[in-house]
């Protein structure tokens, strides 16, 4: 890669490429023994479907540890502590943006109906700005939007009605 293609700027310091391939290292050695899929198929059917988001949200946090405790980036001192590598929250969007999805697809029957099922489940993830906007514009509180389930479904209205600008195709009109 050419040195112009590590922009970050206007990136917030957790979410710098530098850190998030960091994180992707802690993962991989996390899950070197069995491979980061089978470890991710092994915790997915180590979990109850109405009761395991914590703990596959846990699978994949990674705590800032060693140079990253200190440094935001490769000399890029943070002020106090860093942040985490992955958190909770970015370990939520993970979850029900690509492994939930990916394992209800996949063609192993009962892992499929699992994450199905967790999918049917899994909490609210925490606000976006597209969130917020789609709660104004369409005057809602947060309350209806305790599920990510619900949230995926605000966003996909955002993104195929509002943003087109097909008002009077919307179901929520």
């Amino acid at each position: 890669m050419a040195t112009g293609d590590w922009s970050s700027f206007k990136v917030r310091p957790g979410n710098l490429p530098r850190r998030r391939l960091a994180a992707m290292s802690y993962l991989l050695l996390r899950f070197r023994d069995e491979g980061l899929l089978a470890g991710l198929v092994r915790v997915m059917e180590g979990v109850a479907a109405d009761t395991g988001s914590g703990r596959l949200e846990n699978s994949l946090v990674v705590v800032a540890s060693d140079y990253w405790v200190e440094n935001l980036g490769f000399g890029l001192p943070a002020r106090g502590s860093a942040p985490a590598l992955l958190g909770e929250d970015r370990a939520g969007i993970i979850i029900v943006n690509v492994l939930l999805p990916f394992m209800a697809a996949w063609e192993r029957p009962a892992l499929a109906e699992k994450a199905s099922d967790m999918c049917r489940r899994y909490p609210a993830l925490a606000e976006n700005a597209p969130e917020r906007h789609m709660r104004r514009q369409l005057g809602v509180s947060r309350l209806p939007l305790q599920s990510a389930r619900r949230q995926q479904g605000l966003l996909h209205i955002l993104k195929t009605l509002c943003s087109q600008g097909k008002c009077a195709e919307c179901p929520l009109g």
